[in-house]
């Protein structure tokens, strides 16, 4: 199950927000920001089990101005779950590449969004368990562009990109067009996913996409 809060625009201002991977002393901080801006509650064992296995990812977002979180992205290696299920038509995959990441939960403070900082955090948090994902000594080998749009690069070494998914209330308007802005489409519809949310629809979309680190962010 995720949820996302996030900003569509595509400013990322570098020089005053820093990402860094979540640390033990970060757990709780992190956990009251998701619970102030996503309706799912996550417990504790949540951002341990993002601590303690190489499979998964959390990223935190500090301001160069304060030391208090702003923002946040988990996310996950799918090891056994099939890439080909249920994805939407644009959603191509190159199957040798074996790379498939969830977003887990995703969201920014209203006081920073609009600056591409959930788009940042998308990209760094893909490029990260991609590098996890592949053996040491292994890099990447420029390849011929895409032969269409939304496919992924051929490459003899480290992945470019990856299969990316996240599940999406369906009352989430907002996070939907940012999806979609990043490649991400709707795929199916889940009914009852978010079975104890306190806002918003239970319903979920499954949105899926390839994700190209290559390509430059889209205006």
């Amino acid at each position: 199950m995720s949820y996302v809060d996030a900003d569509l625009d595509d400013q990322f201002d570098e020089d005053n927000i820093a990402l860094k991977s979540l640390t033990s002393a970060d757990v709780q901080p992190v956990r009251a920001l998701h619970s102030a801006l996503l309706p799912v509650r996550y417990p504790t064992s949540f951002f341990i089990h993002l601590l303690v296995h190489s499979s998964s990812i959390c990223l935190v977002a500090r301001a160069s101005t304060s030391n208090a979180p702003i923002a946040f992205i988990s996310a996950a290696i799918q090891h056994n779950a099939s890439p080909s299920a249920g994805l939407a038509p644009n959603a191509a995959h190159d199957e040798s590449t074996g790379v498939h990441v969830q977003i887990l939960t995703l969201g920014v403070l209203p006081k920073y969004r609009n600056r591409g900082l959930a788009q940042r955090l998308v990209r760094t948090a893909v490029s990260r368990l991609i590098d996890s994902s592949v053996p040491a000594g292994i890099t990447q080998v420029p390849a011929p562009p895409p032969a269409r749009t939304g496919a992924p690069s051929t490459t003899r070494g480290k992945p470019d990109g990856a299969l990316v998914s996240a599940h999406v209330s369906t009352s989430n308007a907002r996070a939907i067009e940012f999806y979609k802005r990043i490649g991400l489409a709707p795929s199916l519809e889940i009914r009852d996913l978010y079975r104890g949310v306190s806002s918003g629809s239970r319903d979920a979309h499954l949105v899926v996409g390839y994700i190209s680190l290559s390509d430059k962010i889209e205006p």
